[in-house]
């Protein structure tokens, strides 16, 4: 197996290993958000005062997840022209 290619698959290992460890919270942010969504809803049609539904951690991480998750994937569509840019000099 030649550098190039092997690079290519580690790169995209990586990318899969990324998005692995995004998606926990991710969708720790997006049900945390979705339930206080819900819920404040359902606190403004039982009570006529606003909602003190407001962002928050869960709105952070689920945020971080998915600029993570992104990565990963811009990381795995171009993983090759990555490996060609990091071994250019090997012709």
């Amino acid at each position: 197996m030649k550098p190039k290619q092997l690079a290519n698959v580690l790169i995209r290992i990586l990318g899969i290993s990324v998005i692995l460890h995004a998606m926990p919270s991710f969708l720790t942010g997006l049900f945390a958000e979705l339930l206080g969504f819900f819920s404040g809803l359902a606190s403004s049609a039982t009570r006529s005062s606003g909602s003190s539904y407001s962002l928050t951690y869960p709105m952070a991480s689920g945020l971080a997840g998915m600029v993570s998750i992104a990565v990963a994937i811009v990381l795995i569509v171009k993983s090759r022209k990555i490996a060609e840019y990091l071994f250019s000099d090997d012709e």
